[in-house]
């Protein structure tokens, strides 16, 4: 009887010390970040948590939600301009990017919709591509001689010291010269949004008339891309579901954005991943007057021009389906296109779901707050130094 009451005396103490240890919360608390994980978390099983040797990588950095990610340049376009070139020193040109292609070097590219008559690539094994057009065939390219596109943040040390080979080989003796002449005719710049796109309302600021402006969506109907404005324009942006680009990269071999430690990741439901949601805005423009580089330091916040609104699912908005309706509006015609059109309709509302409206701008867009990030990107590649001697 004595060894029973010891017995049972035990459990009694194991079960108040449980109850006395702090129960763990649910989810990500509010002041988790990768670079300041508590001892006392278990990380082990979550893909989030960043090891501290990495905790200094800028793709590994999440952002607070809604908090857009620094500026990156997605795409850049340098055109060699036909009047900077001798008949003599374009024959070179070809020459060499045909013995190129002959060893192995460079591949010829196809030349459909680009508006050049020859293409060659450099292609890396994660399938990062430096493409090279020479010999323009339209009217919009009638100025350059040669064109080279290529996404400067994944162009490392090693890329660009052969990017600068390539352009000693082309101009030989005329290398510092030919990058101080170098040409802009196209940038992309973006940036990623750790929100869902399709609680997002991207529209340009104070436009009545908005041309080419459409959504593609999967097949359960969620938005995938927004297409704004058109591509003939010297501006035009795209925002689309980077979870779905990324995916699509993955079936067909491309490199993805994926934060190194989730490139290779399965499933979440295997791992007990936290999944964040990612949208990526990207700012198009097009330099149809060709400037030197120059014109990077005198250009203002690329997304300056569009309002962004976020429409949460709250049980206010479920129950007032005129607004809702008017949401729809806005996503297809603007603020001022929504009015023009509604107010034509004998809608006798607009002012009150305009006010309504106000209260969904999304707090965390600031556009004028990114040019500092901006040029400071333009100043960190590896490239930039290269181009500006």
């Amino acid at each position: 009887m004595p060894v029973q009451m010891k017995s049972v005396n035990k459990k009694s103490t194991q079960m108040e010390e449980m109850r006395a240890m702090p129960m763990p919360k649910r989810g990500i608390p509010k002041s988790f970040s990768p670079t300041n994980t508590s001892a006392d978390q278990d990380t082990t099983r979550r893909k989030i948590a960043i090891p501290k040797q990495h905790a200094d990588t800028d793709d590994l950095a999440v952002p607070a939600a809604g908090v857009p990610r620094a500026i990156k340049i997605d795409k850049l376009t340098l055109a060699v301009l036909l009047e900077d070139v001798s008949l003599d020193e374009r024959n070179v040109v070809t020459s060499v990017l045909d013995r190129l292609k002959r060893e192995g070097k460079l591949y010829k590219g196809s030349a459909k919709g680009r508006g050049f008559k020859n293409v060659y690539v450099k292609t890396y094994k994660d399938n990062f591509s430096i493409e090279v057009r020479v010999n323009p065939t339209r009217e919009l390219h009638s100025r350059q001689f040669m064109n080279i596109t290529f996404n400067p943040s994944l162009m490392d040390e090693k890329r660009v010291k052969w990017f600068g080979r390539l352009l000693r080989m082309l101009f030989p003796g005329r290398r510092s010269e030919m990058m101080r002449q170098l040409r802009l005719y196209r940038c992309d710049v973006c940036v990623d949004i750790p929100e869902d796109i399709n609680q997002l309302i991207v529209r340009l600021r104070r436009c009545t008339v908005q041309s080419k402006y459409f959504m593609a969506t999967d097949s359960v109907g969620r938005v995938e891309t927004m297409y704004l404005g058109s591509i003939a324009s010297d501006l035009h942006g795209v925002v689309y579901d980077q979870q779905a680009s990324d995916a699509f990269k993955q079936a067909v071999g491309e490199t993805t954005s994926l934060p190194p430690l989730e490139r290779n990741r399965t499933k979440s439901r295997d791992d007990a991943e936290v999944v964040l949601q990612r949208t990526r805005f990207e700012a198009r423009r097009v330099f149809k007057d060709l400037p030197t580089l120059d014109v990077l330091d005198e250009w203002t916040a690329p997304f300056d021009r569009w309002d962004v609104w976020q429409i949460r699912d709250v049980p206010a908005l479920r129950k007032d389906w005129e607004f809702a309706a008017y949401l729809d509006a806005v996503r297809w015609r603007g603020v001022a296109g929504a009015r023009l059109y509604l107010e034509g309709r004998g809608c006798e509302h607009v002012s009150r779901f305009e006010q309504q409206l106000d209260r969904y701008k999304a707090d965390w867009w600031r556009p004028e707050r990114m040019l500092l990030d901006m040029q400071s990107a333009l100043r960190s590649r590896l490239l930039w130094k290269l181009l500006r001697g």
